[in-house]
């Protein structure tokens, strides 16, 4: 049943005509050292353009505060420790 169904199906595929299509010629391919070189393109210069000046403003003067002097505290003396002799190093 199925190599009659292949047969039918075979026996209805139309052949496509057969086109005779010129070759294509290779295209050139850039050597080596042309790809190596970089295209760099030139840079023209630009006018710098001048700036204006900002104008200096005198400094600002802060308003003096009265702020109370607090007095110094110091610190309690740490007793120091007493020296311990040194030990002699094991060899």
């Amino acid at each position: 049943m199925v190599a009659g169904a292949r047969n039918l199906l075979e026996s209805n595929i139309p052949q496509l005509p057969k086109f005779d299509l010129p070759r294509l010629s290779k295209p050139e391919l850039p050597t080596i050292l042309e790809l190596l070189k970089p295209k760099i393109p030139k840079v023209t210069e630009l006018p710098k353009p001048e700036l204006s000046k900002v104008p200096e403003f005198p400094k600002p003067e802060l308003p003096k505060f009265n702020v109370p002097e607090f007095p110094k505290l110091e610190l309690p003396k740490v007793p120091e420790l007493p020296k311990f002799p040194e030990l002699p190093k094991p060899d």
